[in-house]
Parts: C-alpha cells; sequence; structure tokens
C-alpha cells in the first residue's frame, strides 16, 4: 500500500507558488497601468506635443493660419480657430496732421502801476494823522497825511503831506506816532488805470527775449482764463545774484479785474512755427543717435521705423521738418513693443 501522507504538504507549496505568481502579476500590471498614466499626464503636459516631427518646425518653417501647441488649428483651451494676426503687438496711433507749435518760456510776476510815486512830508516830524487809506483816489494836492514838526519847547504850525500825482494809495509806510524825515516815504499813489507786469527771466533765456513777444497771463483769482500781454522793456543788466534780467509787460487790453499786487503766471512765446507738420511729442523715441517714429503701413497691419528731423517743439507737439508727411499714422502707445517691420494691430 503507498505511503500517501506527502500529498497534503506538495499540495500546499503548489498552491502558495500559485499566489505568489499572481501577486506578482498583479503587482506587474499595476506597475504597467502607473507608467502609462504618467507617460500620458507628460505627453499631455509637454509644449512639443503636437508639433510637426521635423525639429519642432511646421513644414515650410511656420504653423499653419491660426495653429496652437498642443492642437493644430486650433486655440488651446477652446474649440474655436485662433483669429488672424494673434501674434501682432497692440498699438495706438495718431494722424500727422498739420499745427502751430509754440516755443515758450514760463515764469512769475507781479502787478505793479506804471506810473507810481513815493510821497515824502515837507517837513521832518511826528506824524498825527492819515488823511487818506490805501486805495483812496487822490488828486494833486490832496492831503495824505499831517505832521508835527515841534520840538520839546518849542511849537511849529502842522505840515501837510501833499500827492504830487492824481492817482490811488496803493501803501500806507508811515503809521501814526511813527518819525519821519524829509527822506521818509509816507505813502505810495499810483495810476491804477496804467498796469504792468515785472518778472525776471533766468539768464539761459535772456536771448530769446525781445520787445514785443507776446505772453498768456494767468491769475489765481481767474482760473482757466487766460490775459495777453505784451513785452515792452527789458534791462540792459543783468542781476549778478539772482542771475536773471528784469522784464517788463503791459496787458494788450485793460482789465478793471487786473489789481495791483496780483501774482501773474506767465506763458512767454519766444518763437513760433504756423501751420507746419506735426507729431505729438510721445510719437518720437530714440534708436542709436536718430531721434525716430514708426509709421503705419497702408495695410494697417505693420509698422516702418522712419528717421525724422525735428524742428521748433512745446510741451505737447513737435514740428517735423522731413521724415513724415501729413495724413500718415505714427505710433504714439506701445513703442516699446515694436521695431521695424513688426507686426501690429490697432487698438484704441
Amino acid at each position: 500500500m503507498n505511503d500517501m501522507s506527502h500529498l497534503p504538504e506538495e499540495t500546499n507549496a503548489r498552491a502558495r507558488r500559485r499566489k505568489r505568481i499572481g501577486d506578482r502579476i498583479v503587482q506587474v500590471a499595476l506597475l504597467l497601468l502607473i507608467a502609462g498614466g504618467i507617460a500620458m499626464i507628460m505627453r499631455t503636459l509637454s509644449p512639443s506635443a503636437g508639433a510637426a516631427p521635423t525639429g519642432g518646425r511646421f513644414p515650410g518653417g511656420a504653423p499653419p493660419r491660426g495653429a496652437m501647441p498642443g492642437r493644430p488649428g486650433r486655440m488651446a483651451g477652446s474649440g474655436a480657430a485662433a483669429p488672424a494676426g494673434v501674434s501682432a503687438k497692440p498699438v495706438s496711433v495718431t494722424t500727422v496732421s498739420r499745427a502751430t507749435v509754440e516755443e515758450t518760456i514760463r515764469v512769475n510776476g507781479d502787478v505793479e502801476t506804471t506810473t507810481s510815486v513815493s510821497i515824502y512830508p515837507d517837513a521832518g516830524g511826528k506824524i498825527v494823522e492819515h488823511a487818506v487809506s490805501v486805495g483812496d483816489a487822490v488828486r494833486v494836492g490832496s492831503t495824505i497825511a499831517v505832521v508835527d514838526p515841534s520840538i520839546p519847547g518849542q511849537r511849529y504850525e502842522m505840515s501837510g503831506v501833499l500827492s504830487t500825482i492824481r492817482g490811488t494809495v496803493t501803501a500806507i509806510h508811515a503809521q501814526v506816532g511813527a518819525t519821519v524825515s524829509t527822506q521818509t516815504p509816507v505813502a505810495t499813489v499810483g495810476d491804477l488805470q496804467d498796469l504792468e507786469i515785472t518778472t525776471f527771466v533766468p539768464e539761459r533765456f535772456v536771448d530769446a527775449i525781445r520787445t514785443g513777444l507776446v505772453a498768456g497771463v494767468t491769475f489765481e483769482a481767474f482760473p482757466g482764463e487766460s490775459f495777453e500781454a505784451r513785452v515792452v522793456e527789458i534791462s540792459p543788466v543783468l542781476d549778478a545774484a539772482s542771475r536773471t534780467v528784469e522784464v517788463t509787460l503791459v496787458p494788450v487790453t485793460p482789465d478793471g479785474r487786473i489789481k495791483v499786487g496780483m501774482f501773474a503766471s506767465i506763458k512767454l512765446v519766444t518763437r513760433d512755427a504756423r501751420d507746419v507738420v506735426t507729431v505729438p511729442t510721445e510719437a518720437i523715441t530714440s534708436y542709436y543717435d536718430d531721434e525716430i517714429v514708426y509709421v503705419l503701413n497702408e495695410s494697417g497691419d505693420a509698422v516702418e521705423r522712419r528717421v525724422i528731423t525735428r524742428g521748433l517743439a512745446s510741451s505737447s507737439l513737435v514740428q517735423v521738418t522731413a521724415g513724415v508727411v501729413e495724413g500718415e499714422q505714427v505710433v504714439i502707445a506701445g513703442l516699446s513693443s515694436i521695431t521695424d517691420g513688426a507686426s501690429v494691430r490697432v487698438v484704441e
């Protein structure tokens, strides 16, 4: 009779081997699934996905119209075809036109009277009375103040301080109780119908100043309103301390609203060019040693670099004597992102 006692052990051993083999098969399958998933993710994220096999370039050296990485001929992340000119740089343009360009100097000044006289007493002494106040109109011979020339132990008649011109009292220099001499101004009288504006122009602009120049004058009391004035006098000497020259202007049209003592902001027009070809200041940039503008082509989809020659310039406009013509369009925004021949799209 055969001994069968060893059969259960062999059966168990075979079962354990089959289980180990099954476990290994499952592990290998899981590893293959994981590797396949990782590969799919890497292909999806790769920037070269969907690219042509010839070194990342499309046949002919350029992608088909509207092509985007990952989906040839389609816009990434959308189901619509890409519009033409997606690589064009956005720019804003303006039309070259004719205008007047003014070179100006901006300075400040004060309104004064053309005729202004200091009034002195005929006798020294103590002021005992003022007969007028600032703003009062006086005539020749009108009493401005009264001076008592008496000294201790002696009595003298009162002495009147009389105006020598007709006009308006613009200042009182000596108050009641003050002691004055014949060299002490008691008051100032001026003709307020004849005003002037005094200013001081820096030395570097002296060569541009001449009589007859027109200026626009503004006052804080009248915001947004400009008054025309004209240069009538230029000092022949330069102030050594301030390095300025005194310039006098008079209003072209008298205006009773302008008062003595007002602070004036003055824009002096030193030169002007009328009806000339101009471009905005922001349209001009530098290219090495040249000043240039970018001109939009006739199709409106590319720009051309042009070297220009400038004439006069104001704060907002530049006269162009060569390089562009009236009617052309120049770039005024987006200059930093374009170069000669760049593709562009015009935006507002």
